[in-house]
């Protein structure tokens, strides 16, 4: 007589294996989806059978052939919600669990593996947290910036869940990173959303028992891929370059180009949302003024728009495009100052302005000079450091008024964190 098969699982945790990009995280949720054999319709028919079972799910190490020894030891325990036409599971990450006992059970639920776990402990860092907390928060400003970093390098250029990154950096000024399990849950959100990582980049992450080790991991792979990003666009020759901008452009966005102004793409807001319609009107007036990078976003975001329909079901998604459209159509494209070409008189205007500040203005003309030479040139920005009081703001505006240009004041003392400035999500 066949064992009833719910009395076989009760006795074990059933084993899954998946393949790296599929590997589930502590606190984290992803899906896999399974292959098309007669195994994965018994599993499916097991787990749908259940109440929402728990899974171990585990990796197994490419370089060995046999099964079982080619599971890896370690791996998670899962909650698993499955899709009743679909097959594909849906993991929850509860917490990593080394494996035990390892059978395997037959008969009419299929042949599984099943094993026995022991959950795996950290090593306490409490002491750690509180007297080192800003290191910590050092640390994790630094994956902070790694992730807006890839982000910036890998947009068209890279397969990679956006949305998932883009979460992790949106979310990072409302976590308590005094809170140890914050910051957990912060580096395996973070390992989750590294695309291409093997086997051997993500095992060592939940083989580790210590989350100081996890962080200075997060940051050395990070690192590691913005390196193979950076390689892999030098590999690319200059003259690719505008080839697969202008086919990443027509792939994206079906419009007519921005550059012929003498057409009106009227199909392209044909029926769309008020709001999207409102803002093409904006950008057709003034994109004669716009360079084409400038154009080029505001293309591809309002195709984004056009996507999503309306605000409804995508509100997040929405007012983050809507914000940058926004942004963009606001800058005063029409307005230019023609700038002062004469070092002599930039360099009148600041002896008049200023009494002595000999070095102080010399280094000033030496960053304007070559500016003058070649506008195309790159700049550099311009660093005035100093107690109150001794001519700062004073010595900016007769810069300002030596070039001819706009003084524009941005008090920027209250912002500790310096993503505030840069901007992030999808604001760069």
């Amino acid at each position: 007589m066949e064992p009833n098969h719910q009395d076989t699982l009760s006795h074990g945790h059933l084993l899954v294996n998946l393949a790296p990009s599929a590997m589930v995280m502590p606190g984290v949720t992803s899906s896999a989806v399974l292959e098309e054999c007669e195994s994965s319709r018994k599993l499916l028919q097991v787990l749908r059978a259940g109440k929402r079972p728990y899974l171990f799910a585990v990796m197994s190490d490419p370089r060995l052939k046999e099964f079982p020894v080619k599971f890896y030891k370690v791996g998670v325990i899962a909650e698993v919600e499955v899709d009743m036409e679909a097959p594909v599971i849906i993991l929850n990450g509860m917490f990593r669990a080394e494996m035990g006992g390892l059978k395997r059970i037959g008969g009419h639920i299929g042949n599984f593996w099943v094993t026995t776990i022991k959950k795996i402990e950290d090593e306490n860092h409490d002491d750690y947290f509180v007297k080192n907390q800003q290191h910590v928060v050092s640390d994790m400003i630094k994956i902070r910036d790694l992730l807006t970093g890839f982000m910036i390098r890998a947009e068209g250029e890279y397969e990679f869940d956006r949305k998932l990154m883009s979460n992790i950096v949106d979310g990072f000024e409302n976590t308590d990173w005094g809170d140890k399990d914050a910051v957990d849950n912060f580096i395996w959100a973070t390992v989750s959303s590294i695309p291409d990582l093997l086997q051997k980049d993500k095992q060592p992450f939940l083989e580790s028992t210590s989350l100081l080790e996890r962080i200075e991991l997060c940051i050395k792979k990070l690192k590691e891929r913005l390196k193979l990003l950076e390689i892999q666009k030098q590999n690319i020759s200059k003259d690719d370059k505008p080839a697969r901008r202008a086919e990443r452009i027509a792939r994206n966005v079906q419009v007519v180009d921005p550059k012929e102004k003498d057409k009106t793409p009227e199909d392209f807001i044909k029926g769309v949302h008020g709001d999207i319609k409102k803002r093409w009107n904006k950008f057709s007036e003034i994109r004669n003024c716009m360079n084409q990078d400038a154009q080029d976003v505001v293309v591809e975001d309002i195709e984004k728009l056009k996507s999503f329909g309306s605000p409804q079901g995508n509100t997040f998604e929405w007012s983050r495009y809507m914000r940058r459209v926004d942004f963009l159509l606001d800058l005063p494209w029409k307005e230019e100052t023609v700038q002062e070409g004469d070092i002599t008189k930039v360099v009148q205007i600041l002896d008049e302005d200023h009494y002595g500040l000999v070095h102080e203005k010399d280094s000033i003309c030496d960053q304007i000079a070559p500016r003058l030479l070649n506008p195309k040139c790159k700049g550099s920005i311009i660093c005035l450091v100093g107690p109150p009081g001794v001519g700062k703001t004073s010595l900016a505006k007769s810069v300002a008024r030596a070039l001819n240009r706009k003084y524009i004041r941005m008090s920027l003392g209250g912002v500790r964190d310096e993503a505030q400035i840069r901007g992030h999500g999808i604001t760069y």
